[in-house]
């Protein structure tokens, strides 16, 4: 493999785990707001 392959197969490799990583981020954030008893409008303030 020469390197610009090498180079585009990391790139997309590491756009991929940024991209589920933020999912994740983003379902913790919502089940905390769910969960949140009191008015969730404090977690952006």
């Amino acid at each position: 493999m020469d390197e610009p392959t090498i180079t585009s197969l990391l790139y997309g490799a590491l756009s991929h785990l940024l991209t589920v990583g933020g999912f994740l981020l983003a379902i913790l954030l919502i089940a905390r707001l769910i969960r949140e008893k009191r008015q969730p409008g404090n977690t952006f303030a």
